[in-house]
């Protein structure tokens, strides 16, 4: 049984998946400067910016099988709906996030245009909706039917 990574919606990122190598989380923090009179302009913290997360990672398919749960296969941004981000086989919630960008790169090409390699990226933004977790409870109950199915 392969353990799961993370999980982005129903997408299961795992070694039978798209196993990741590196993750890259970016903190980001707001601050308003306050211009002052004969002194240098001041900062007030006005809160926390939205995280960034990048996963990047390869893929070496070895049959069609591998090519169909490639990172084809992670859920596209286009329905306009944030992610339920979840983290380790505990299933970590980290909240809601969007898919700002997916790079895909397939080389080592056979005769019939199968890749051998497949590189990939994935940037992801922190939703900051009003509700914190579960903006989509739907989205919430596939993420858990996959991870009851897996284990």
């Amino acid at each position: 049984m392969t353990k799961v990574m993370m999980m982005l919606g129903a997408y299961p990122f795992m070694l039978d998946t798209a196993a990741y190598q590196k993750l890259k989380r970016v903190s980001t923090y707001r601050w308003k400067q306050k211009d002052r009179i004969g002194r240098k302009p001041g900062q007030q913290f006005v809160g926390s910016g939205a995280d960034q997360i990048t996963l990047s990672g390869e893929i070496l398919p070895t049959g069609q099988a591998d090519m169909a749960s490639s990172i084809s296969c992670v859920p596209r941004p286009d329905r306009g709906k944030p992610l339920v981000l979840l983290v380790r086989y505990g299933g970590i919630v980290l909240g809601d996030w969007v898919i700002l960008k997916i790079d895909e790169t397939k080389s080592e090409l056979e005769a019939d245009g199968a890749p051998r390699v497949i590189v990939f990226s994935i940037t992801l933004k922190e939703y900051g909706g009003a509700e914190a977790g579960f903006g989509d409870f739907g989205c919430a109950l596939a993420t858990l039917s996959t991870i009851a199915r897996l284990t």
